[in-house]
């Protein structure tokens, strides 16, 4: 897992739920503070690198685990010859970067939305998977659940009326990052 943060720990979580995955590496440059979420919470490596090992750990015999390798560079993640596929979770500025190097290492990709900042970067990306022949499924619940689905549905069969402008929202984290 690339990326630490708030979605990350969610991604992390589900993840660890799938039977045919195994978790190894967790990759964050921040290592470990507070000002995510919510002012207490604690993210970045150090804690998801934990959040994995306390999983596993719940699952040995021994009741402990110590399997997963933490990084603060994206790259020692893509390095890994033993790394199939990678999430990549981190600030929305990255992700296409972050895509394009999976690719040439030949790692299928969970990708976070959006895929890239810009189309360039999305077209890259679409280069690179194709080229190196790689799998890549990007998350997008939130277009897909019941409720977005019928207001888009409700909209389009015009019952607000004829739309005149479409706005699109950044959230406040996904501009700013986690606090001090």
């Amino acid at each position: 897992c690339i990326g630490g943060g708030n979605q990350g720990f969610l991604d992390i979580r589900l993840f660890l739920k799938q039977a045919d995955c195994q978790m190894v590496a967790v990759c964050d440059v921040n290592r470990g503070s507070q000002g995510y979420k919510n002012p207490d919470d604690v993210r970045g490596m150090e804690p998801a690198k934990a959040l994995v090992e306390e999983h596993y750990a719940k699952q040995s015999e021994s009741g402990s685990y110590t399997g997963c390798d933490g990084y603060t560079d994206f790259r020692d993640v893509l390095a890994r010859k033993d790394i199939d596929a990678v999430i990549i979770v981190t600030p929305d500025h990255w992700h296409d970067v972050m895509a394009v190097a999976a690719a040439k290492a030949g790692k299928d990709i969970y990708g976070e939305k959006p895929l890239g900042r810009t189309i360039a970067g999305q077209q890259a990306m679409v280069r690179a998977v194709r080229e190196n022949n790689v799998v890549f499924q990007t998350g997008s619940h939130e277009r897909s659940n019941p409720y977005a689905k019928s207001a888009c549905e409700f909209v389009r069969e015009g019952g607000i009326g004829k739309e005149r402008r479409v706005v699109c929202h950044v959230g406040r984290l996904n501009k700013l990052g986690p606090g001090p």
